[in-house]
């Protein structure tokens, strides 16, 4: 009888337990990055993606929050984003070696015809992202890999940007998307294309 209530006892506790436990939020653990104070505008945003296996650091300290974002490191972001575990290697481009963090995310990205190269053997892994390039990769994961469809208010919409001629032919769909869709502010004049 006294075994059957300590028994109880515990089982009863050990049920608590796990009910509490599962009522309480799980703290995530603290960031190893020296260069992101918790006072910074991105933190939390940061936070999330080191969180959930989106972005990693420069270093195992540094995180490095106003390096310019290379076309390795978006390609990267989007393969990670999607949870893609594919492992395919790149076909055509010279400059992704096999054993970079970004080998298989361009294969991946390359496979669901998210990139282009800059020509027809270069990625320019390295390379800066320019605006347009940026938002016409966004436009590609979310229609060619995502299957989102958006019907476009207006199918000149960025033709009312003073600097509509600047922008490149290859990039005026996705331009026009982000405006109609709110990701670019539709109120600016200038989209800066080549920045």
């Amino acid at each position: 009888m006294v075994k059957t209530k300590l028994i109880r006892s515990i089982l009863s506790l050990l049920i608590v337990g796990a009910i509490v436990l599962s009522i309480l939020p799980l703290a995530s653990a603290a960031m190893p990055f020296t260069d992101v104070p918790t006072s910074s505008p991105y933190y939390e945003a940061i936070e999330y993606c080191y969180d959930h296996g989106i972005m990693n650091g420069l270093s195992a300290t540094t995180f490095a929050p106003e390096t310019t974002l290379n076309r390795a490191m978006l390609v990267t972001i989007l393969y990670r984003m999607s949870g893609s575990t594919m492992k395919r290697a790149p076909t055509g481009f010279t400059d992704v070696p096999s054993g970079t963090y970004y080998y298989y995310a361009v294969g991946w990205a390359q496979y669901y015809n998210i990139v282009n190269g800059i020509t027809s053997t270069t990625f320019s892994p390295l390379g800066t992202l320019t605006r347009e390039m940026t938002i016409t990769l966004l436009y590609r994961y979310a229609t060619s890999y995502k299957g989102y469809s958006y019907s476009m208010l207006s199918s000149s919409y960025a033709a009312e940007l003073n600097d509509y001629s600047q922008i490149s032919n290859y990039a005026r769909t996705a331009v026009n998307w982000a405006l109609n869709c709110g990701i670019v502010n539709s109120s600016i004049m200038y989209f800066n294309p080549k920045a």
